[in-house]
């Protein structure tokens, strides 16, 4: 709705940086450091939420023995994975 009702949608920015142009309309300086500010909180209750369905899949499946082996393999796959350039993997089909 922030990005309708400021206009921001014709700029040619796309993803987070359009919300970040669009709320930087309403709030100043502060919306781009808002938008990153809600992000980290989104991405990081997000791991926090599957962590856990996941370990009581894991626990239901293989034993309480295989919830610390899935805990290493998930922090090893939480670092590769921020360290990682992300996409939708679309770039093949864009035309330049």
């Amino acid at each position: 709705m922030v990005i309708l009702s400021t206009d921001s949608l014709g700029s040619g920015a796309t993803g987070v940086a359009l919300a970040q142009l669009a709320f930087s309309k309403v709030m100043g300086g502060f919306g781009s450091a808002f938008i990153a500010i809600c992000l980290l909180f989104f991405a990081f209750s997000t791991i926090i939420g599957w962590y856990f369905f996941s370990e009581q899949n894991v626990k239901y499946l293989f034993g309480e023995k295989a919830v610390k082996i899935y805990a290493v393999l998930a922090v090893i796959f939480v670092v590769i994975g921020s360290t990682l350039k992300g996409g939708l993997g679309l770039e093949p089909f864009r035309s330049v």
